[in-house]
């Protein structure tokens, strides 16, 4: 696959799924997200990475001027398949030129059912326990946003 295939397949599954684009990434919001996704490109050959961001309503003085991942208050990154030798494991980096569309199009459509739009759908009152099941222990992936984890042990509580 070439970027240009990448980027088409990336356009039709996020439209797809209710996303709109704009010049920084593609983005959805509901009464508690604002969720977007922007396409990363790797310093080291052709490879991406999609990063996924959550912006909670309420908490973010930055909506609605996200401009990229690291204005959101927590993200992940969809992971695709990665040849080690011969061995195919996961990784947050897809190299381009190892795979077809074909092949790739099957892990964005897993992560929005199994990660995305849970956490998306799930909103405020379920943030720490849909955090927690997704990615780990909540202070983990919520570090860099001092006073989110309190914020939404208080949303979730109402």
């Amino acid at each position: 696959m070439d970027k240009a295939e990448f980027k088409n397949l990336c356009k039709k599954v996020f439209y797809e799924n209710g996303f709109t684009k704009n010049k920084h990434g593609y983005f959805i919001e509901n009464n508690d997200y604002l969720l977007a996704i922007f396409l990363q490109k790797s310093n080291y050959g052709m490879c991406y990475y999609v990063n996924v961001s959550y912006s909670v309503k309420g908490y973010n003085t930055k909506i609605p001027n996200i401009t990229g991942e690291w204005d959101a208050d927590f993200m992940g990154r969809i992971t695709f398949p990665f040849l080690d030798g011969n061995i195919r494991k996961l990784s947050s980096m897809l190299e381009l030129d190892k795979f077809e569309v074909a092949e790739i199009e099957p892990y964005f459509l897993e992560a929005f059912r199994e990660w995305i739009f849970p956490i998306f759908q799930g909103g405020k009152k379920q943030a720490i326990e849909n955090i927690g099941k997704y990615f780990g222990p909540p202070h983990n992936i919520l570090c860099h946003s001092i006073g989110l984890h309190e914020y939404l042990l208080k949303e979730s509580a109402k």
